[in-house]
């Protein structure tokens, strides 16, 4: 039977538990204010969601970046009025999307976690700079083409503007993609983030956090090259390793 929305308050006192509520995307695009934060938790509920995800988005100020101490503050103050108010809590595990490079502080942290890919270039080209020949492979035509494993020109969305008056439409930071496919730039992200959420959330961790959400990974990021393929150092023995065959 649907609610009665013309009675609200009724539809409040008999709605299902929280475990069963919705838990919106909560885009935190501008300038953080706790009390603010506080007023739209009250709101939520007020509303029968009992729950959100934190979706720290391009809008926040710089001096609000991604895992800043001025962004975890805010968050402490939103996933301390949620396990008042008995609600549950998504955290967010990157600086925009795609999930994996911590806003850029992957690469920040160390260059040779930049996201690589596989090109295949002709063998007569000139090698790129950072690229590894790989493989090379002949055509039907007796062609000889190189196999390159090198750095993509890959980024990810950010969180702050570059330029608002920007036209048609404003300018974002695009922070470097890492390289997802390296279990060492895979092991950075897990420290940058899941264990930074760790250190500083332990208490919240179960309630009323019950989840950290990840956005689209994407073994190239946002790439501004086409035919080009995902890769890493060494990923070709593993695929033939797997595969059985070249």
């Amino acid at each position: 039977m649907s609610p009665n929305l013309s009675a609200p308050t009724a539809w409040l006192e008999t709605r299902p538990g929280r475990e069963h509520s919705l838990l919106p995307f909560w885009f935190w695009n501008d300038v953080l204010q706790p009390a603010e934060l506080i007023r739209q938790i009250a709101d939520f509920q007020a509303h029968g969601v009992d729950g959100f995800v934190i979706h720290p988005r391009v809008g926040l100020p710089e001096n609000q970046g991604w895992m800043s101490t001025a962004l975890l503050d805010c968050m402490r103050v939103a996933l301390e009025e949620a396990r008042r108010r008995q609600m549950l809590v998504l955290l967010y595990d990157d600086g925009m999307y795609p999930s994996g490079s911590a806003n850029g502080q992957v690469v920040a942290a160390n260059r040779a976690h930049a996201c690589r890919c596989l090109d295949r270039q002709p063998a007569e080209a000139p090698l790129p700079t950072g690229a590894n020949v790989v493989a090379e492979i002949a055509d039907r035509h007796g062609r000889i083409w190189r196999i390159l494993d090198r750095p993509a020109d890959a980024v990810m969305r950010g969180l702050h503007y570059l330029d608002e008056t920007a036209v048609p439409h404003p300018t974002e930071q695009e922070p470097p993609a890492a390289d997802v496919l390296n279990p060492q730039a895979a092991r950075s992200f897990l420290r940058l983030v899941y264990q930074r959420y760790a250190d500083e959330f332990a208490d919240f961790l179960g309630d009323p956090v019950i989840g950290i959400f990840t956005d689209e990974p994407s073994l190239l990021g946002r790439c501004r090259e086409r035919h080009v393929q995902p890769g890493t150092p060494g990923i070709l023995a593993h695929v033939t390793r797997l595969l059985g065959r070249d």
